[in-house]
């Protein structure tokens, strides 16, 4: 063991050739290929039972394989003991951590280091080399102190730190970086990419693909002893998806399972998620996310402007904490599912149906998998629907209900004008009056009841702009004594609608008051007409800057007697009703939102007028 086999000057690194090794008659190794490269952090993935931590003792001298090559510092060999691994400048770090509890962390650290050198060293001047090397890492570790008196999670660090000290030519790290806290992981990642640099070759073994991804240079995947697939990970085209592969090739043939045919389901799987039409975030262990495809990136982009992992910590807070909620009801944290939840919270008309569904690789929980739907356009038109037919129940209420009221308020009016003509004292005047104003009102009400149901609608051609312009002149001493402002974009090139210029004018005389009652001195009302995005329609909003509609469902201000305007007389809560009556008689729509900055807008769809319909003034 330990001979030379062949020499290949042409050729640095390490790794194995064909390598071959059994264990109580059942193979292990079964053809082993793999190559580490000097100044290479290279990865290594695969199942519990692919061999992985084998691999790292035979290329490390704790075995020797039954048959093939171990290759050190491009130097083949038909096995390595472990003094000559050492020799060869190969260091392992395994589970449990080979350590020295009762030494010091400076005797740990200088652990390995030649005979000669620690004879003719004292222990200062150990200690003073340590802590100089220590300094330059920018790691600070109370080296005096017993190891036993540090957490056993700080004994993995200090077992790799006493490599990095030997400054090994590859360093293998079997499943150990898994088992350090965020803050060592850090640490040890930029001291060992800095040695990377400088020319050591690194084997990390983990079972964390999405690391693997982000630290490697180069990746291998272990199956059943063997090598599926191995190159850099920048072509691996997101393994971190790499479960739904692995399941797949369970049941495949070997002859299947070459690295050719993985790799080309793994770009099938690839594409496939990439271009679903569905949202898909994938998070690791630790809820952080790692990947998002483009439908994903699309629906992140237009409610958090951030499309690519890393995201801020508000953006990934609020994705873990979606994950909690939707696994929240049985505990298992398997999955999961909500269903029309708003993605960012306070973000009115932004909802998603989500399903939270566990990513796991032979029963080791590898992270999270959100798949979301956009569902703001169902759930408004839902939401329309469903106001559509409470006020279409309403409607028919509201005429019958009208009806017959109608008749008696007509024989109460008559009375009253007989009581008009007879001679009254004071008192008894006064209260005629009052009863006189009184049943008017009930008219009014009355009659704008009738008014939005059974009316068969007359449309004609309308200039909207014209009637905005005339309204806007009409209200202006509205206006001006509490300095509001109200403005009209128009549109690129002229359009005319197809109502009937009366009612159009009510829409825009109740909108446009809305907004006035509601603003506060010195407000802003916008109105902006142009083409929508639906053929044949056109677009008018009426915004304003004012408190926004104070409704738990803010289109609930279109139902009958709802009015947010309290204390303000006379308010019956039916002209945005009347105004959504005239609307749906055209087959147009009105919907309300409130804008993030404060202030409400509502939103017309009209149709637009043909070239032979007659033009009329308002």
């Amino acid at each position: 063991m330990g001979s030379r086999v062949e020499s290949r000057a042409g050729e640095r690194g390490f790794g194995g050739r064909n390598l071959y090794y059994a264990s109580s008659g059942n193979p292990v190794l079964a053809g082993m290929d793999i190559t580490i490269p000097e100044s290479t952090l290279h990865a290594l993935i695969g199942s519990h039972n692919a061999g992985k931590s084998t691999l790292c003792r035979l290329l490390a001298g704790y075995a020797s394989p039954d048959a093939g090559e171990v290759v050190a510092g491009g130097v083949a060999f038909p096995g390595l003991s472990p003094r000559r691994a050492r020799e060869a400048g190969i260091s392992l770090v395994s589970l449990p951590p080979l350590v020295f509890p009762r030494l010091s962390l400076a005797e740990n650290l200088l652990t390995g280091q030649s005979r000669w050198w620690l004879g003719f060293s004292s222990r200062r001047q150990r200690e003073k080399r340590a802590v100089a090397w220590l300094a330059d890492q920018g790691i600070d570790l109370p080296l005096e102190r017993p190891l036993r008196d540090l957490p056993r999670r700080d004994w993995i660090a200090v077992a790799i730190l006493s490599c990095l000290f030997r400054e090994p030519r590859l360093l293998i790290l079997d499943q150990v970086m898994e088992e350090l806290g965020v803050a060592w992981q850090r640490q040890l990642l930029q001291l060992i990419r800095r040695q990377v640099r400088a020319g050591m070759a690194v084997l990390l073994v983990t079972q964390r693909i999405e690391d693997a991804l982000a630290t490697a240079d180069s990746l291998t995947v272990m199956r059943r002893g063997k090598a599926i697939l191995t190159g850099p990970t920048g072509g691996m085209e997101r393994l971190s998806l790499i479960r739904l592969c692995h399941d797949q090739l369970e049941n495949l043939d070997s002859d299947f399972a070459t690295q050719e045919s993985f790799h080309q389901l793994m770009r099938y799987t690839e594409a496939m998620l990439n271009d679903l039409p569905t949202a898909v975030v994938v998070l690791d262990d630790q809820l952080q996310a790692r990947y998002v495809n483009q439908s994903g990136r699309k629906l992140l982009r237009g409610v958090f402007s951030e499309a690519v992992p890393p995201f801020s910590a508000p953006v990934q807070e609020r994705l873990a904490n979606l994950v909690r909620r939707a696994t929240q009801p049985d505990g298992t944290g398997e999955g999961g599912s909500l269903l029309a939840i708003p993605l960012a919270p306070g973000r009115e008309g932004i909802l998603v149906d989500l399903q939270v569904q566990a990513i796991r690789d032979t029963g080791v929980g590898l992270g999270t998998m959100l798949v979301m739907e956009d569902v703001s356009l169902r759930e408004s038109l839902r939401r329309r629907v469903a106001l559509t037919d409470k006020l279409e129940s309403i409607g028919l209420l509201a005429a019958g209900v009208a009806h017959e009221v109608n008749n008696p308020l007509e024989i109460i009016g008559n009375y009253l004008s007989f009581l008009g003509g007879e001679p009254l004292a004071g008192d008894a005047r006064k209260a005629l009056g009052r009863m006189e104003v009184e049943v008017g009102r009930i008219q009014r009400i009355v009659n704008n009841l009738v008014a939005t149901s059974g009316r068969e609608p007359q449309a004609s051609r309308v200039d909207p702009v014209a009637l905005l312009r005339e309204l806007i002149e009409l209200l202006a001493p509205h206006f001006r004594p509490r300095g509001i402002t109200c403005q009209c974009q128009e549109p690129p090139e002229q359009l005319f609608l197809a109502v009937d210029p009366g009612e159009l004018r009510q829409v825009f005389l109740n909108l446009i008051r809305n907004s006035l009652d509601a603003l506060p001195e010195a407000g802003l009302i916008e109105v902006a007409v142009g083409p929508a995005l639906r053929t044949g329609m056109a677009a008018i909003t009426f915004s304003d800057n004012g408190p926004g509609i104070g409704l738990e469902q803010p289109d609930d201000v279109f139902l009958p007697f709802v009015t947010t305007k309290k204390g303000q007389e006379p308010h019956q809560g039916l002209g945005l009703y009347v105004v959504y009556g005239i609307v749906e008689r055209y087959g147009g729509s009105i919907t309300v939102t409130n804008q993030p900055g404060g202030g409400c807008c509502f939103l017309l769809h009209l149709p637009l007028a043909g070239e032979s319909e007659p033009s009329r003034l308002p």
